[in-house]
């Protein structure tokens, strides 16, 4: 409502970012220790699904290892997009980074926290680490996992987009969902479809 000085209170609408997929290029960190520690010499391509390490002949034991590494996490790369995106979105919307952490790995979320701060100056009050996104009560969603964008276009009614990479290509019911391009969900923290 309006304050005494007669100005209205806006409520700044609220984007959540998945980290992994959307901001980080976890599978080409992946895929080149699984190729370091198995000797392939497989491409970011070959990570067609979730579950592709055994195209190294790797098993979960193997990418958990490599994964739960002291300064694994640390290490994965930004895309130079969401670098040059996120921080405009950030001016204009409340950013929350909505991120799973990696069971098992005693690193992951601190070095996670660690590399959004100084990658985007994350607050840690604006890092969120959880398996299940739907928690994030916001108006935009981007994730890279179509489980994850499928569960929270069910529970919110905000725009949600399916952040396109080869692994989540199967997805086709999300065809409608799915996006690369930053001017889209800068244009959603707007307010503007």
């Amino acid at each position: 409502g309006p304050d005494p000085g007669g100005d209205a209170v806006v409520r700044r609408r609220r984007v959540g970012l998945d980290v992994d997929g959307v901001l980080l290029d976890f599978v080409s960190a992946t895929v080149a220790a699984l190729n370091a520690r198995t000797g392939a010499r497989l491409a970011v391509g070959d990570w067609d699904s979730w579950d592709a390490w055994h195209k190294w002949g790797a098993s979960r034991l193997d990418v958990d290892e490599v994964v739960c590494a002291r300064g694994f996490c640390a290490s994965i790369s930004a895309y130079e997009d969401a670098l040059a995106w996120v921080p405009q979105i950030m001016v204009v919307a409340a950013v929350t980074f909505v991120t799973a952490p990696w069971e098992g790995s005693e690193h992951w979320v601190s070095e996670r926290t660690e590399t959004l701060a100084r990658l985007f100056g994350a607050r840690g009050d604006q890092v969120v680490h959880a398996a299940d996104k739907t928690i994030f009560d916001g108006d935009v969603f981007a994730d890279d996992r179509a489980e994850n964008v499928r569960a929270w276009a069910v529970a919110h009614p905000g725009a949600v987009f399916l952040w396109d990479r080869p692994h989540n290509r199967r997805a086709a019911d999300l065809d409608h969902l799915r996006t690369c391009d930053w001017r889209r969900v800068l244009a959603a923290a707007r307010g503007e479809r």
